[in-house]
């Protein structure tokens, strides 16, 4: 056995006895801590999802592994169930007294309780399909499972020896049980009223169509499987064989039906769809309201989000405006000059293979030139690696120019940059600097990796999605690596964090402006080009994006806005004795925070560093 196997086997012992002695207590009426009582919590939701399971890792592989052949239920009972379980723990956490509990428990009630009456408020719409997190529609191009069943076999489900690919194989026989559940709930939508702008539709179709074009022999999860199988010691030809020729089955068999099942129901629907925000679903005003709270933790309604925006984008117009300038550019909107600028060759890497390897190298050294700057300007640092990778060519047409994967709870997963590849000529060079900073250090997996390291938070508090803090600290980090010297040589680059801020002020405007103001999806791309100068091709994918994320786009610059506000705060109450890399460990080291606890937690170590002078 591997020292890697050993430790997962020990880890896995001992959660399950810390689960059987907090079953036991919880059982007899024995008082235990009010941490216990949420980690409970936090691991009976995990046992109810194999997918999030296998993504956090500690039990894979394990002795009690019971869940990775498995994928998650999604039918609407499924749903009913979570639901009960949100309302049972909701109850739990609000019987215990604030005033009885520690500064660390008091704030993990407030969290606890907030998550949990937020996941309830979506649950009283009556064609709600998720609670926890942002999934407005039962099946979109960004969240459905033809997208997010596929990634999650690729890079989450480790295929590492004989057992975990015969799991893989097992997950691909499970697919046509979650398609089904995942078309359950687009019906109980469409009878509710809701169906998805027509685009979304015609993108889940295209890509399920590409999706399934080739012989299962060839498709991208087959192949994944083939070529994870090569790199394990120990497996004869004809065991290697054996599992390819059951992945092809399952993908003719099972996958490729449920992914014809989900183009057939989407073709069926798609006379009726049209192209508009939330607002023309039924109490659909109410409904972004909601999410607003929710993914901002502010409240703050739609009105102020829009006019809040419209200043950040003339305050960073003109920023940028002065760069342009010193470049020549002088004629045509921001936007438009940012664009030519973009287009010059000698900005752009190749677009072909030597193109983007070379584009990952240069991703690779900020990273490194980040890492030499970063010790200074924070006391605490993660163990955890990050990697650059690319994203999976199956799935670059509808994703984002980059995202960040979360490592896996036990370490045995590096965090992942994931940088989208599908036309090098869509990212010049300066605006890669800043996207890095965002997604990797000291943005992202900084902040994600150091909170899943806190040793005595609960799960919940080291792995909450508060998109305000979670987001707004990656904002922040864009504008940190400028007072740490990253642009100091680079003013293009500096350029590029401007055009990346103008990205996060648009969206204010735009999220407000397609949902609240029932501006067209044209009017949108327009703008967003306009003000940002980035390409038609980006920006259709990030209009497409907010009108299935409703709620969540102005969350970025509110949430950077917020933690800009309580710096200033602390360095004026502090003077001399502030230190920056005390401040970042106090945002940090608690875990995410909603913007009212975290403003409180500040507050109160601004308190204790004046009483310690």
């Amino acid at each position: 056995m591997t020292r890697v196997g050993l430790i997962k086997r020990v880890a896995g012992l001992g959660l399950l006895a810390g689960l059987a002695y907090l079953a036991w207590a919880y059982t007899v009426g024995q008082p235990f801590d009010f941490h216990h009582l949420v980690q409970r919590q936090a691991f009976h939701a995990l046992l109810h999802s194999p997918q999030s399971m296998s993504s956090s890792g500690v039990l894979e592989g394990s002795l009690i592994d019971r869940h990775s052949g498995r994928l998650d239920d999604t039918r609407l009972s499924a749903l009913a169930g979570e639901r009960r379980r949100l309302e049972r723990w909701r109850d739990e956490v609000a019987a215990w007294d604030p005033e009885s509990l520690t500064d660390q428990r008091r704030l993990t009630r407030f969290i606890a309780e907030g998550i949990y009456d937020g996941a309830l408020e979506r649950a009283t719409y009556p064609w709600s399909v998720q609670h926890l997190g942002r999934v407005t529609y039962a099946i979109d191009h960004m969240h459905g499972p033809q997208t997010s069943l596929t990634r999650f076999m690729s890079t989450q489900h480790p295929v590492v020896d004989r057992r975990s690919a015969q799991r893989f194989v097992s997950r691909l026989e499970a697919f046509g049980e979650v398609f089904d559940g995942h078309l359950e709930r687009a019906r109980h939508q469409e009878v509710n009223g809701v169906l998805p702008p027509r685009f979304v539709v015609d993108n889940v179709i295209g890509d399920a169509e590409r999706f399934i074009a080739p012989d299962p022999a060839d498709n991208a999860l087959v192949l994944h499987l083939q070529e994870a199988l090569q790199e394990i010691d120990g497996i004869g030809e004809a065991r290697r064989e054996r599992l390819l020729a059951d992945a092809e089955t399952a993908m003719r068999e099972i996958v490729y039906p449920a992914f014809a099942r989900l183009v057939d129901y989407y073709r069926s629907v798609r006379p009726w769809t049209s192209v508009r925000g939330v607002w023309a679903l039924p109490d659909g005003e109410a409904y972004y309201d909601t999410m607003l709270r929710i993914e901002t933790t502010m409240d703050i309604d739609a009105e102020e989000v829009h006019r809040r925006g419209l200043v950040e984008v003339a305050r960073i117009e003109a920023e940028m405006d002065g760069i342009l300038r010193a470049q020549g550019l002088t004629d045509g909107s921001v936007g438009e000059r940012a664009m030519t600028l973009g287009t010059r060759p000698e900005h752009l890497f190749s677009n072909d293979d030597t193109g983007r390897e070379a584009l990952i190298a240069y991703l690779e050294e900020l990273l490194d030139d980040m890492r030499e700057r970063q010790t200074p300007w924070f006391g605490t640092l993660p163990d955890t690696p990050v990697e650059v990778r690319r994203v999976p060519e199956y799935a670059e047409a509808r994703q984002t120019i980059a995202y960040y994967g979360r490592p896996s709870q036990d370490g045995s997963r590096p965090g992942v940059y994931y940088i989208n590849l599908r036309d090098t000529r869509d990212m010049p060079r300066w605006s890669l600097p800043s996207l890095t900073y965002h997604e990797a250090i000291p943005g992202h997996h900084l902040q994600i990796a150091l909170a899943q390291e806190i040793d005595g938070l609960p799960l919940l508090r080291r792995s909450a999605i508060l998109t305000g803090y979670v987001e707004g600290w990656a904002l922040y980090a864009e504008h940190l690596a400028g007072e740490m010297g990253a642009y100091d040589d680079d003013p293009l680059g500096n350029l590029g964090r401007l055009q990346y801020a103008m990205w996060r002020a648009v969206r204010m405007v735009v999220d407000t402006g397609i949902h609240v103001k029932r501006w067209s999806k044209e009017e949108a791309i327009e703008y967003f080009r306009d003000k940002t100068g980035m390409s038609l091709t980006d920006a259709t994918v990030e209009i497409e994006r907010y009108f299935v994320t409703p709620g969540s786009a102005p969350a970025y610059l509110l949430g950077k806005l917020q933690i800009m506000m309580l710096r200033e705060r602390a360095r004026e109450a502090l003077g001399d004795e502030f230190e920056i890399g005390a401040f970042h460990d106090v945002v940090l080291l608690n875990g995410p925070l909603p913007f009212t606890l975290l403003e409180a937690v500040v507050d109160d170590w601004i308190s204790g560093q004046r009483d310690a002078t």
